[in-house]
């Protein structure tokens, strides 16, 4: 398997829909992870880079500032997500235990974008 070996790196964005800046910083790294530079290629040569780019996507679109749709400010929601009242969350923390399962997680990187 030509990804045995690798390791993984998570990268999250817009768990708090008001900080815009992550989500061009995030385009940036995804940019760069993609091209041609040496570095680039090291990279993605060591790892699978799992990439979510908006973790709070209801919240972003009702122009909200830190809060989904409910009140929630997502980002306190790492420890006990519910499946009902916090999908995202919970869906975030199946996936790094299931990427735990067969890879190790080298870094969990949430891109914040504050003022």
């Amino acid at each position: 398997m030509v990804h045995a070996n690798k390791k993984a790196m998570i990268i999250t964005s817009r768990v708090h829909p008001g900080e815009t800046q992550s989500s061009f910083a995030l385009e940036g790294i995804v940019k760069f992870l993609l091209s041609d530079c040496v570095e680039a290629k090291q990279l993605r040569n060591q790892y699978i880079f799992y990439v979510v780019p908006m973790l709070n996507p209801d919240g972003v679109i009702h122009g909200n500032h830190r809060v989904d749709l409910l009140g929630y400010d997502m980002n306190r929601r790492w420890c006990d997500p519910s499946p009902w009242i916090h999908p995202q969350m919970y869906a975030i923390r199946n996936l790094v235990n299931m990427i735990q399962e067969e890879r190790k997680i080298d870094v969990f990187c949430d891109i914040h974008g504050h003022f």
